[in-house]
């Protein structure tokens, strides 16, 4: 501090002279290179050198190296020196190497896992490799290249791409485990098949990537993004959508061990043959989901082993594929799966605890899930009394077939489909004396069966045998959140007359007929708005959820605000839900809080400017999506409490509007109710 001292004096506070010195050194890469050199010097082991400063263009490729890497640039006294200086690199726990000014330890500089975007260039990454495997594509077994996934020391994970022709120049080095310092790298865009991660950057190695071993201190154990059983719908695949959207990111699942199947093989041997083995998982809500081991993981399962722990054993599986069959979420192992028996992970004991809680009150049932061959097997399997099933979870035994013996009490033989009426009215015909008989023309000989039109407004739930001329406005997927079980599909109905209120719903079945018509006079939505002062009415109270009717669900309208990132809340093991705030404004200036769920809460395109939301990934039908930015009709009469928009008829049969480069067409269809 003496140039800042007069007369022996200073204006200068140390303990702020000292925080900034500590701060330097932390984090100042220069400074840390003079105290590099300095020590060096005072060692004694070296000869009399000095450091130059200079700059250069090209910016980012000769940024300066880290302190890490970079011990000192020496050269001689003499004039001829000043560019042909030498770079002195000291490793930690290495000797120090002296290398050209070109070399690229000078000209990288070094970055996390996080910093890296497709454009990223000469970098350098201290990483440990996490797994690796060979990328397939089953039942094709052709070695698609070598994959695997790096985590850094603050715990972010990336996945790493090998060409096929470098499998074996890499495979003693890729190694699950190692620590390296590594160099020559490329980062490119994550694709999207067989998506492990949700980081959108890839690295591509190439035989001019250097891979330097270092200690493996201080990076993660472990690397899992679990999401829970609620959310494992958002990434069923459906194979009917394979090719309409992008394939959904590889599920990391967490749950307890319950069983698992002797390995078994499917196939043909003269086409593709497959060995698979059947785990069962199933979380803290009971709720089991079937695992589906294939290949090498099949046969290396160590059941016998894992059956012997102590129970519960807690098992995870990253990079899994979700998928239905018969209504039922599987997960399913693809090349990057493997399992993790007792994970090392902080939450492992409190997940153990949790779980001997809730098998101590109600142990699992053991039930075998796959069929015997051998059919008198099959006639007792999964025998229990009735008393033993009646305090089970429904939901943990989903699909699995449990015998017992019972007796038939009664058949309902009342419903009727249709009515018979006379041949030339419409009346309905009375049976007198096993005759048919009109009340205009008499006894009938050969009675029509007939059913009857009606409008919505018309229909109560004792109607039968009407036909309905309806248009289908939305359709979904029924469910009771946190609950994943699909409770069946519901959709909205519109009529020509524009209902204003219904208490009455139908019911769809496979006798149900649909005859598709023109759209023609049919509004193009229906919405029931209520204004902010009219919310509290339709706010429920958990207190009287068992005392009063539940409120009709609500429609609100105002202006969006702003709206968060999406966020997850929720424990892995029993429910997880992502979901994203909205801020909606009336005229008022009042504000309320909207709380989007699941599909919609990821969906919403936030910084998108097309503002309308794509139809659910597990909706059956699109909703009309007409542009709401056509003229309206402003002589149309307005209806009270309600926003009707009447889309203007058309020629043809079916509506055709071209949006976003596909073409979405609207039908309507003539609804016999059964």
């Amino acid at each position: 501090m003496e140039p800042f001292t007069h007369d022996g004096e200073t204006t200068l506070k140390p303990e702020i002279v000292e925080q900034l010195i500590q701060l330097l050194d932390e984090h100042n890469e220069l400074v840390q290179l003079f105290r590099i050199a300095r020590d060096k010097h005072n060692e004694g082991t070296v000869p009399e050198f000095k450091i130059q400063l200079y700059n250069v263009v090209g910016g980012r490729q000769y940024n300066l190296p880290a302190s890490g890497t970079l011990g000192a640039i020496v050269f001689e006294e003499s004039s001829n020196s000043q560019t042909e200086y030498d770079v002195i690199i000291e490793y930690k726990n290495r000797d120090a190497k002296r290398i050209n000014k070109l070399h690229s330890s000078y000209m990288m500089t070094e970055a996390n896992i996080r910093d890296l975007t497709p454009a990223s260039r000469n970098r350098i990454l201290n990483a440990k490799i996490y797994r690796a495997w060979i990328h397939r594509d089953p039942p094709d077994t052709t070695d698609k290249g070598l994959r695997a996934i790096l985590l850094d020391k603050q715990g972010d994970a990336i996945q790493v791409n090998i060409d096929p022709n470098d499998i074996d120049f890499f495979k003693p080095t890729v190694v699950p485990g190692k620590a390296y310092r590594i160099s020559a790298f490329r980062c490119i865009p994550t694709d999207n098949w067989q998506q492990t991660l949700e980081n959108k950057t890839s690295l591509s190695f190439t035989r001019f990537t250097k891979l330097d071993e270092i200690p493996d201190d201080g990076f993660p154990m472990h690397y899992f993004d679990f999401i829970s059983y609620n959310q494992l719908p958002t990434r069923a695949i459906d194979p009917k959508q394979k090719a309409k959207k992008p394939y959904p990111v590889l599920t990391d699942y967490i749950g307890c061990y319950i069983s698992s199947t002797d390995k078994d093989k499917v196939g043909n041997p003269n086409r593709n043959q497959s060995i698979f083995r059947k785990v069962e998982i199933q979380n803290l809500n009971r709720n089991s989901i079937e695992l589906t081991l294939w290949g090498t993981l099949a046969e290396t399962f160590n059941k016998e082993g894992i059956d012997a722990l102590e129970k519960p054993v807690i098992i995870a599986v990253p990079s899994c594929r979700v998928s239905r069959y018969q209504n039922k979420l599987q997960l399913s192992s693809t090349p990057a799966t493997y399992y993790y028996i007792n994970p090392t992970i902080p939450e492992l004991e409190q997940y153990k605890e949790e779980y001997r809680t809730m098998f101590n009150i109600n142990p699992p049932l053991q039930v075998i899930r796959q069929p015997f061959h051998d059919k008198e097997k099959e006639k007792t399997r999964n025998r229990f009394h009735l008393a033993s099933l009646m305090v089970q979870v429904p939901l943990s035994y989903q699909g699995v077939r449990f015998t017992c013996d019972g007796t038939i009490t009664g058949l309902n033989t009342d419903r009727e489909w249709y009515y018979m009426s006379c041949n030339e009215c419409l009346n309905k015909l009375e049976i007198d004396e096993d005759t048919d008989q009109c009340k205009t023309h008499g006894y009938v000989a050969s009675p029509n069966h007939r059913m009857t039109e009606a409008n919505i407004r018309d229909l109560t739930p004792a109607s039968r045998n009407r036909i309905l001329n309806g248009k289908i406005y939305r359709a979904w997927i029924h469910r009771d959140p946190p609950d994943t079980t699909d409770k069946g599909l519901r959709a909205i109905l519109l009529d020509k007359q524009q209902t204003l209120e219904n208490r009455t719903s139908i019911s769809f079945t496979r006798f149900t007929k649909l005859d598709e018509i023109p759209d023609d006079g049919f509004p193009l939505h229906y919405f029931d708005f209520i204004s902010y002062n009219q919310l509290p009415t339709r706010a429920i109270d958990p207190k009287q959820k068992a005392k009063k009717p539940y409120p009709v669900l609500t429609d609100y309208i105002g202006c969006y605000i702003s709206s968060t990132d999406k966020d997850e809340i929720g424990n892995p093991n029993r429910n997880q839900s992502i979901f994203r705030k909205l801020e909606i404004q009336n005229l008022n200036r009042n504000s309320i809080e909207l709380t989007l769920w699941g599909t919609l809460a990821e969906t919403f395109n936030k910084e998108g400017t097309d503002v309308t939301p794509p139809p659910p990934t597990d909706a059956i039908t699109t909703p009309n999506t007409q542009s709401d930015t056509v003229t309206k009709d402003t002589t149309q009469a307005k209806v009270s409490k309600r926003a009707l928009f009447q889309d203007k008829p058309s020629a043809g049969k079916k509506n055709q509007k071209r949006v976003n480069g596909h073409t979405k067409v609207t039908s309507s269809v003539n609804l016999p109710l059964l």
